[in-house]
């Protein structure tokens, strides 16, 4: 189990690692392609431009030393998971964009991505369980667990809290959007509506 436990950090590390380097080199090509999304206030899109690639990096340097290794991998789960439902909100919407996965990336989004996206953010949760599994107890007296429940319960619970959470906002911008569409229409045309 170690040796899975140390591939999956290794490869997360890498993946999330080499994404932020990569988006970090060119922030602004990253910043357009997180607006290209339409899913967060230009505002919120340039802030993500501008502060997740460090994250990304910040998670991998966890990873790669070891230390906050749940910290590490739930932010990786959470991006992966945010990540998976931008890119299906556009592919619902018939919207085939650039993923901005890597500032050098010229990938489309595809639900081929999509699945990249969940699979590494099920990698990113068994991490997180290892990592809770290793000090339950310590997490019974921060959450108030039930005695008898592992790591694995805690962070299938964390990440499916986080992952409803993530749609609840996705939804909430999308009306929102509907909402200032609406109020950017002349008079006349919204008493149509």
């Amino acid at each position: 189990m170690d040796m899975v436990v140390l591939i999956g950090r290794v490869f997360l590390m890498v993946t999330i690692g080499g994404a932020g380097v990569s988006k970090i080199g060119d922030r602004l090509r990253f910043t357009e392609a997180i607006m290209e999304y339409r899913v967060v206030p230009v505002g919120m899109a340039i802030i993500l431009g501008r502060w997740l690639p460090v994250a990304e990096i910040a998670a991998a340097a966890l990873l790669a030393a070891g230390i906050a290794t749940a910290a590490g991998a739930l932010f990786v789960a959470v991006c992966m998971i945010a990540f998976a439902i931008a890119m299906a909100l556009n592919l619902i919407r018939g919207r085939r964009i650039e993923c901005g996965c890597s500032a050098s990336s010229s990938l489309r989004v595809s639900w081929l991505l999509v699945g990249r996206n969940l699979l590494l953010a099920v990698v990113a949760g068994l991490l997180v369980a290892d990592a809770l599994r290793a000090d339950v107890t310590g997490m019974q007296m921060v959450i108030a667990v039930p005695s008898g429940v592992g790591g694995v319960e805690v962070a299938v619970v964390l990440i499916t809290c986080i992952g409803l959470l993530g749609l609840a906002l996705v939804r909430r911008a999308l009306q929102l959007r509907s909402l200032i569409a609406y109020l950017h229409l002349p008079t006349n045309q919204r008493e149509s509506r």
